[in-house]
């Protein structure tokens, strides 16, 4: 799966994360809307992250490291464009995208073992859900 990822906000997505793991996670608050004339409880707002954990990648020509970029955008509290897809999609896979903001990046470095990284996506709103025709 690859994370895409548009620093200025939209779809032109310019930096692009190889990752090893993607979770998400949905849930919808409960109202209490209990009255004479209807149910107890209603539904109430929906509540998204995506986590992902990915491997540091050094680019050969500039030299930089693929979590120098997102931590920068963690700093700033960018709002970012984001779709998370296969490197290929094939029929009937799933691709997810949105804007929001990164709300949490972690590293792991060492001198005998890949480095890595996880991270959260907070969305704004509900992302569009696309199933790959």
């Amino acid at each position: 799966m690859l994370l895409f990822v548009d620093p200025a906000g939209g779809t032109s997505y310019d930096t692009v994360v190889c990752l090893t793991t993607v979770g998400k996670s949905a849930s919808v608050s409960v109202v209490d809307a209990s009255s004479a004339c209807g149910p107890d409880k209603s539904p109430g707002t929906i509540e998204l992250n995506y986590t992902f954990e990915g491997q540091h990648l050094q680019d050969p020509v500039s030299g930089k490291i693929s979590g120098t970029s997102l931590r920068q955008l963690l700093m700033a509290k960018t709002t970012v464009g984001w779709k998370i897809a296969p490197e290929t999609p094939v029929l009937g896979d799933e691709i997810e995208s949105g804007t929001g903001y990164l709300s949490d990046l972690s590293s792991t470095y060492a001198f005998d073992s890949v480095g890595t990284f996880t991270g959260t996506i907070q969305p704004f709103g509900t992302p569009t859900i696309t199933i790959q025709a």
